[in-house]
């Protein structure tokens, strides 16, 4: 994989990147982003198996293995919906199927 270039304008790409979490009552989460060839954010798909809790607003996500952490600022939570906010500029929007929540990336 090349390294990102951090001097090319993406105001023109698309920024949007579609997935799956599944959320199982142990409190581990599989999330699965499919990613695309020119994807900002990873051009193959990828799959984690991670530990999950919530706190106030905040859905703390960990991956054990590697000892990291992911912190997703709930909002605007409705009937069957939320979004997830992580690094104040990624937004992650999910909507409840079939007992999971799909999962779209958008910068």
């Amino acid at each position: 994989m090349k390294p990102f270039d951090l001097t090319r304008d993406i105001s023109s790409e698309n920024l949007n990147m579609t997935g799956l979490f599944s959320f199982f009552e142990d409190n581990t989460a599989q999330v699965t982003a499919n990613g695309y060839s020119g994807c900002l954010f990873c051009s193959d798909t990828l799959t984690n198996k991670l530990t999950w809790e919530l706190s106030d607003s905040t859905l703390i996500m960990k991956n054990l293995d590697y000892d990291f952490t992911l912190e997703y600022i709930v909002q605007n939570q409705q009937e069957g919906s939320f979004e997830l906010v992580l690094m104040e500029d990624i937004t992650i929007r999910l909507k409840k199927m079939s007992g999971v929540f799909l999962q779209n990336n958008t910068k």
